[in-house]
């Protein structure tokens, strides 16, 4: 570090450019696997390198200078020997990649710095170098500068104070047109008042004749003149100050909303290694194509995107792209294609997600739906194709019949779906077996100021988020027909389900009688439906308000907004009032088992004392009986005397393993579909492939056993946790 000199002012800096730099070397590392002779990507990449680790030293982390410098002489020597980066080598400076990555999240956290020698030694077995690590001199002193290259750093909760002041003056500027209406009023009082002096002079006249009356009227008149004359200056300058008010809130909630607002290319950015790391792990090949990074959200809807868009991938990954041998036999290339698409429409934004995979097949679906006691195998019947894809949607719903450390526990769809429509989003999704899913992720361009539509009904006036409205019609009677017991019309050649809105949320139906109602159609992916209302009032923008502590669950309502009037507006919840008029607010489960049935008796087959008295303590804890076996010999044996719901097996052992024993029993009639959990050290994705081929239906890894993962686990393959766990 150079003397006299304060790294700590320029700290905010350093880990920007810093996380930029490690962001550049995962995509030329990405861009080196796909075209190894591209010299330009290497040379990135090596540039990268060497910024960082004379950016690391000046700051004072030397760990992080010392790693990036190795690296950089890993490179050097590649370059000078003409070599390029093989796979083995990849993976060593993607590791090196990741540490600094981490590295740099502990600077950020005020953590000392992380102990890489075990990556040092490896760079220097590649390439040695004479240079000796540095002990760190301790940490820096985080300060963050208030002025850098004619920019000024501000607070994001200042940031989200300045912006909610500015919704807030929208709110003010619907009460001054409240009040400019009420003014409006005074003014036809003051010309109606004018009207009734002239009745009154020309009656009082007429009576007395008098010169005193005739000189009360003319005050009177003079006076109602000069008021009418105030009042309508008054109600000019209002004007004036009222349209003054509105371009300067405009104005103003723009540039604020502007600064909020984040391209996608932040999210995008990230998701080439996350791609490249899942497909080696599931042993598949693809092309990755990502559009519409320059689209802009505001930032905390990009925040939130993460999680989601990487849910997408996984499962797309794992459970939509073929391995290249199956893609080759069903007449496609090799290599799997996987394309994120993002564009502006309207108000909103589209991000779609699609693989050219297997697809999914609604009789699958609902097939699953049943076996993992989701649906009763009628209410699985009666689901339309479309119906049936949303199942994916489902908590515990998963088609893959192995469940992993990975996928196959039914939560990254379920994440998916919370977290859109908590950013007032929808999920839609598109399916055609043996071409391919698409992933349709409809979102707001800020959450800041949320445009609705007015509509009252049994005497309640709600908003309707816009977004979710797909258009307003008037049916006539005859417009109506009956669909399986309720109302529906058939509209441009779709018959779309009605449901009355007031009665949906709890209130009276009014009678219709013989003339047109209204109804406001809301989009559900591919779908529409219906909603009765009484009126149609405007639509506006409005600040969203939440219900408290004690209104916070209310089912179909997100929030409340207040309009100028001081009237309250309850906000509704698009996505749950749509599930709610399909006939319950979420597919309905069987009813779990009552505790006081029978515990279900469970096999466990272990050759290992340890991880056998473990595992046997573990679910006879939770409430199961079970019977120990020490390999697959002692196991078959046990099947042909006994009945288990249930089978936990390792697959290293004595006499026959677990891959033999599994063959076994998926020959057998009797145990064919009894389901087994594989509970093993073994990790390779070979191993995890024989597994699935073989039947397993769940490969819980020992290096990260978890009690917790294995009776979940349980729970949802024979839909019981024990006696004590209902």
């Amino acid at each position: 570090m150079v003397e006299g000199f304060d790294p700590s002012a320029f700290l905010d800096v350093f880990l920007a450019e810093a996380r930029e730099r490690i962001a550049r070397m995962n995509q030329g590392l990405l861009a080196l696997e796909a075209k190894p002779e591209d010299r330009e990507a290497f040379r990135g990449v090596l540039r990268e390198a060497h910024s960082l680790k004379a950016a690391a030293k000046m700051m004072g982390f030397p760990a992080m200078g010392t790693l990036a410098h190795r690296l950089e002489n890993l490179l050097v020597a590649l370059e000078e020997k003409e070599r390029s980066l093989s796979r083995d080598l990849a993976d060593l400076v993607f590791e090196v990649v990741d540490a600094l990555s981490r590295m740099l999240d502990g600077i950020i956290q005020g953590k000392p710095e992380a102990d890489v020698q075990g990556l040092l030694e490896r760079l220097e077995a590649v390439a040695p170098s004479a240079e000796p690590i540095t002990p760190s001199p301790g940490r820096v002193e985080m300060r963050s500068p208030e002025l850098i290259e004619g920019s000024i750093r501000v607070s994001l909760e200042k940031l989200d104070h300045l912006a909610n002041l500015a919704v807030e003056i929208a709110v003010s500027r619907m009460q001054a047109a409240e009040a400019r209406r009420g003014l409006r009023q005074a003014v036809d009082l003051s010309r109606a008042g004018l009207k009734r002096w002239a009745d009154l002079r020309e009656a009082l006249a007429q009576l007395s004749g008098g010169e005193r009356a005739h000189e009360a009227i003319r005050q009177a008149e003079s006076w109602d003149r000069v008021l009418r004359h105030a009042v309508q200056r008054a109600w000019g300058d209002l004007e004036e100050v009222r349209v003054q008010q509105e371009r300067l809130a405009v104005e103003l909630r723009e540039q604020i909303l502007g600064i909020r607002m984040q391209p996608l290319a932040v999210v995008f950015e990230t998701v080439p290694r996350p791609v490249r790391d899942l497909a080696r792990q599931f042993g598949k090949e693809v092309d990755l194509a990502i559009t519409g990074g320059e689209v802009e959200l505001d930032r905390r809807i990009i925040e939130a995107l993460g999680e989601p868009l990487l849910h997408l991938i996984r499962n797309m990954l794992d459970h939509g792209l073929e391995l290249p041998a199956a893609r080759e036999a069903a007449g496609k290339p090799a290599r799997g294609r996987l394309a994120i698409r993002a564009c502006a429409k309207g108000n909103r934004v589209v991000l779609e997600v699609e693989d050219d995979g297997v697809g999914m097949n609604p009789t699958t679906l609902r097939e699953t739906a049943v076996r993992k006691r989701l649906l009763k195998p009628e209410a699985a019947e009666a689901l339309s194709d479309a119906e049936a894809l949303d199942l994916i949607f489902l908590p515990g719903f998963s088609t893959s019949r192995l469940i992993t450390d990975v996928s196959g526990r039914g939560i990254g769809m379920e994440v998916v779906r919370k977290v859109i429509e908590r950013l007032r989003g929808s999920v839609a999704v598109e399916s055609t077996p043996g071409r391919g899913t698409r992933v349709i992720l409809d979102l707001p361009f800020s959450l800041a100021m949320l445009p609705v539509l007015f509509v009252r009904t049994g005497g309640v006036m709600y908003a309707i988020p816009a977004g979710a409205v797909d258009r307003v019609v008037k049916l006539r009677p005859d417009d109506l027909q009956s669909l399986e017991g309720r109302r529906a019309t058939h509209l441009e050649g779709e018959t779309i389900p009605l449901v009355d809105l007031a009665v949906l949320l709890g209130g009276a139906s009014e009678p219709w009688g013989g003339a047109a109602v209204n109804a406001v159609l809301l989009r559900a992916g591919a779908r529409r439906i219906g909603f009765f209302v009484n009126e149609v009032l405007d639509g506006a923008e409005v600040v969203q308000k939440d219900l408290g502590g004690f209104l916070g669950s209310v089912e179909s309502v997100a929030g409340a907004t207040i309009l100028g009037s001081g009237e309250v507006a309850l906000i509704l919840d698009p996505a749950n009032l749509i599930r709610a008029a399909r006939g319950a607010p979420a597919v309905p489960r069987e009813s779990p088992k009552e505790p006081a049935q029978a515990a279900a008796r469970l096999l466990l087959v272990e050759d290992s004392l340890i991880a056998r008295d473990l595992e046997r303590t573990i679910l006879e804890s939770a409430g199961y009986e079970v019977d120990v076996a020490l390999d697959g010999i002692d196991a078959l044996e046990r099947l042909r005397t006994g009945s288990y719901a249930l089978i936990v097996t390792d697959i290293e052992m004595p006499r026959m393993d677990g891959f033999a024993l599994l063959e076994r029993i998926r020959s057998q009639e009797r145990t064919r579909e009894l389901p087994v959990i594989v509970v093993t050290s073994r990790e390779t994705s070979e191993d995890k492939r024989r597994g699935m081929e073989l039947g397993a239906d769940a490969y819980i890894l020992k290096s990260g056993f978890d009690q917790s993962s294995l009776l979940d686990t349980i729970r949802q393959l024979i839909g019981y946790t024990g006696q004590s766990g209902g």
